[in-house]
C-alpha cells in the first residue's frame, strides 16, 4: 500500500532516456507484441485446418506397399 504523499516517477525520470527514445521503445514493443499475436493466431488457425492424426495414420499405412 502506497504511503500518503507518494509520488510516483515517470518512466523518463527513472531511466533518463529522452521522450523520442520512450516513444521508440513503445512503438517497438508494440510491433514485436503484434507479431507475436499474428504468429499465435496462425499456428492455431493451423493446428484447426490440420488433418487429425488418426486419418493421417490411415491414410499412411493404407498407402505403403505391404
Amino acid at each position: 500500500m502506497l504511503e500518503k504523499g507518494f509520488e510516483t516517477a515517470t518512466i523518463r525520470e527513472l531511466t533518463g532516456l529522452s521522450r523520442q527514445k520512450i516513444r521508440k521503445l513503445r512503438e517497438s514493443l508494440r510491433e514485436e507484441r503484434e507479431e507475436a499475436d499474428r504468429s499465435v493466431r496462425e499456428q492455431r488457425l493451423g493446428e484447426a485446418y490440420a488433418e487429425p492424426p488418426y486419418e493421417r495414420d490411415f491414410a499412411e499405412s493404407y498407402d505403403s506397399p505391404d
